[in-house]
């Protein structure tokens, strides 16, 4: 398969796309001889690597199985859902591990994600846990589609605009955010001027903001 990749690419064949598929976006297959009497097998080539929001929460081969016994806990899970038409709500899902916590939490979402409603997932990673708002810096990169490969001014052109409508329009605001997503800001410095503590609760109020503006702009679930 290799001398029949052209340069640039990954193709994979059907077997690794199964592995890889909830982590990675493919093409639609194409058929690959391996030699000249062999027959044509589907080959898939790698677009892309999934935003971790979108990246399922199990393993397919646990999707495959029917869920046991939790009839309770997704009637709770429902009827806080219905509350959130008055106010948004929190909801902590705990227990021991293997329990079924994340089966529990999938099912809902696959529920809910029937209706008009969008489900916005956050990872907390083992080599983040010294960064607790982690979660919510992967959310906001995708809100605001900061790709990696683009200039740095245009991605703080997106952050500027988008608190902005947040009514987060004071400079140390977008200098906030742009050292905390490691984006190049000219006037940094002003940082200096703000104590470490008052950072961390304007930058927690920031990103409260920003949270807020997505939430007025169309319902959805914030899984962490």
């Amino acid at each position: 398969l290799l001398y029949q990749t052209p340069a640039g690419t990954i193709l994979v064949t059907d077997y690794t796309r199964k592995l890889l598929e909830p982590y990675v976006d493919f093409s639609s297959p194409r058929g690959v001889h391996l030699n000249e009497n062999a027959k044509a097998i589907n080959a898939y080539e790698l677009v892309s690597e999934r935003d971790a929001s979108t990246v399922p929460l199990l393993r397919s081969q646990s999707l495959e199985r029917e869920m046991m016994g939790r009839a309770e806990e997704m009637r709770s899970l429902r009827d806080w859902w219905l509350k959130t038409a008055e106010a948004g709500q929190a909801v902590l899902v705990e227990g021991q591990a293997g329990i079924g916590k994340s089966r529990l939490v999938h099912e809902f979402i696959s529920e809910i994600k029937m209706g008009e409603c969008s489900v916005i997932q956050c990872r907390c990673l083992p080599e983040q846990q010294n960064n607790a708002l982690y979660p919510f810096l992967g959310f906001l990169r995708g809100q605001w589609k900061l790709d990696e490969t683009e200039d740095g001014k245009l991605k703080i052109e997106k952050v500027k605009g988008f608190l902005s409508e947040a009514h987060c329009q004071e400079e140390s605001d977008l200098a906030l955010m742009c050292s905390w997503l490691s984006l190049p800001f000219d006037s940094i410095e002003i940082l200096s001027e703000i104590p470490p503590e008052e950072q961390k609760q304007r930058l927690f109020k920031i990103i409260n903001a920003c949270i807020g503006l997505v939430a007025d702009r169309a319902s959805f679930v914030l899984v962490v």
